[in-house]
């Protein structure tokens, strides 16, 4: 990544940053989902994240016939951290601080397929998850603990496993994509 697109994106308001005389100051977690979920080529449509998200999930599809086929063929060609990406495109996300009690009190689609013990990133999947961040009186914070993203409930476990796969530790990256990966193949 430049320096002038870095510039741009910070300009854009896509890349938190904060400006010192004539350097950005970034944070590490910004500009590593900064770049997993900025791609080259055509963004894919809400429907087509919408159906991707279902077949991931094991729900019935809008689309159907030689799309849905071309779909499945697409997402089980993708890397992980491409899917990951895709899965979150056009979603809204904050980033939320919550205390150790308040972060346990946030249930997890993922945890016991992952094999985490807790702690770390939780991920609210609602479908106004801004809403119920703060409803919980969690404050947004860049470098926090709870993220919150815009979803259908019933895409929980894949939104939840691209969360981690994107703004999680290495641990937590490792976790999310493996439990991507088993969706993958199941489609």
């Amino acid at each position: 990544m430049t320096e002038r697109q870095v510039q741009r994106a910070a300009a854009s308001g896509r890349l938190e940053a904060q400006r010192v005389g004539k350097r950005f100051i970034l944070h590490e977690r910004t500009l590593h989902v900064f770049q997993h979920t900025v791609r080259r080529g055509r963004r894919w449509s809400k429907q087509s994240i919408a159906d991707a998200l279902n077949l991931l999930t094991g729900k019935e599809t809008v689309t159907t016939g030689s799309s849905r086929s071309r779909l499945k063929t697409k997402i089980r060609s993708l890397e992980v951290g491409d899917l990951a990406g895709i899965l979150l495109q056009r979603k809204e996300v904050s980033i939320h601080r919550a205390n150790p009690a308040q972060a346990s009190e946030i249930p997890s689609a993922v945890e016991s397929e992952a094999g985490l013990g807790g702690g770390g990133i939780r991920v609210i999947a609602e479908h106004d998850a801004r809403k119920a961040a703060l409803k919980r009186r969690l404050p947004i914070d860049i470098e926090g603990n709870v993220i919150a993203v815009t979803s259908e409930r019933e895409h929980a476990q894949a939104i939840e496993a691209a969360v981690l796969a994107i703004y999680g530790s290495t641990r937590e990256r490792t976790a999310g994509e493996s439990v991507l990966t088993k969706l993958q193949e199941s489609v």
